[in-house]
């Protein structure tokens, strides 16, 4: 299996959670699309506990690929 080197970038509020992941070799060329089933990021150490909405955006097409609501126990936040 092939591992990527992956940028990954979040913005976070209460409630809220924006993330992207770019593949800069993918990034800097715009060639076939690059989709990551399996991509996650793990945002903090110390999220609040609550409900949070998490989007995940193509930052090139300004298109949300993602929107999940989820309980969040609080501490570290994993997104998928």
């Amino acid at each position: 299996m092939k591992k990527w080197s992956l940028q990954a970038t979040a913005w976070i509020r209460p409630g809220r959670l924006l993330c992207y992941i770019v593949n800069p070799g993918w990034a800097s060329h715009g060639e076939n699309e690059a989709l990551y089933e399996e991509a996650a990021l793990t945002v903090g150490t110390s999220v609040p506990a609550g409900r949070i909405s998490v989007e995940w955006w193509d930052a090139d097409k300004g298109e949300c690929l993602s929107h999940i609501k989820m309980d969040h126990q609080g501490r570290a936040l994993r997104a998928k």
